[in-house]
């Protein structure tokens, strides 16, 4: 089912602004008086952005179909 356009472009930036942040810091765990921190791996990242990203394009996709502009993928053909 397909979410909110808004919220969709707020979590991919989110998601975006995290891979962008990774670069800079490599820590992955953290542990403080007893309680511990676990961050999302690069790749499990990369598996929501592109999730989500996929999600996007489908409800983008449907705006375009609905409004009468037709689609914006490629059409391949072989001769």
């Amino acid at each position: 089912m397909p979410g909110n356009k808004d919220h969709l472009l707020k979590v991919l930036a989110a998601l975006e602004a995290l891979l962008e942040g990774k670069a800079s810091s490599d820590v992955s765990s953290y542990s403080i008086a007893g309680r511990a921190l676990t961050k999302l791996s690069i790749s499990e990242l990369l598996v929501w952005r592109d999730k989500y990203k996929a999600e996007l394009i489908q409800i983008e996709r449907a705006e375009r179909l609905a409004a009468g502009l037709g689609h914006t993928g490629n059409i391949q053909v072989r001769f």
